[in-house]
C-alpha cells in the first residue's frame, strides 16, 4: 500500500484585532466621561479565536496630554478583563487606556480616552 500523505501545515494566525467595550459606555466622541473621581472603568475583551489564541494582554495607561504609559494588567493570557480607577483628582483628568494584543500572528493596539470631571 500507498502511505497516506501528510497532513497539510497549520494555517498562520491572522494579525489580531485589539478591542475592547467598556462600562460605563463612550458617548459619541468615543471618549468615556465621568463625574465622580475616583471613577472605575470596566473592560471587556471579546472571545478569543481558539486557533490562535492570545499570548499576552497587555493594558497600560497614561496621563495625557503626554505622561508616559505604565502597565495597569499583568499581562498574562486569559487576564483580559481589568479595572480602570483614576487617581483622585482636581477639576478634571485626562488619560488614555492603550490595550496590546499579541498573538502567533503579531500584535495590535486600541486606545481609548478617559475624562474625569469633578465638579
Amino acid at each position: 500500500g500507498v502511505p497516506d500523505p501528510p497532513p497539510p501545515p497549520p494555517e498562520p494566525c491572522p494579525l489580531p484585532v485589539a478591542a475592547f467595550t467598556t462600562s460605563p459606555v463612550p458617548t459619541a466622541g468615543g471618549r468615556v466621561n465621568g463625574t465622580v473621581s475616583p471613577l472605575l472603568v470596566s473592560f471587556t475583551t471579546p472571545a478569543e479565536d481558539p486557533l490562535c489564541p492570545v499570548n499576552e494582554y497587555l493594558w497600560e495607561r497614561r496621563n495625557l496630554p503626554s505622561g508616559p504609559y505604565t502597565e495597569i494588567g499583568d499581562g498574562e493570557p486569559n487576564q483580559a478583563n481589568v479595572p480602570f480607577t483614576d487617581a483622585p483628582g482636581g477639576g478634571g483628568s485626562n488619560y488614555e487606556v492603550r490595550l496590546t494584543v499579541t498573538t502567533d500572528g503579531g500584535s495590535d493596539t486600541e486606545t481609548i480616552q478617559i475624562r474625569v470631571t469633578v465638579p
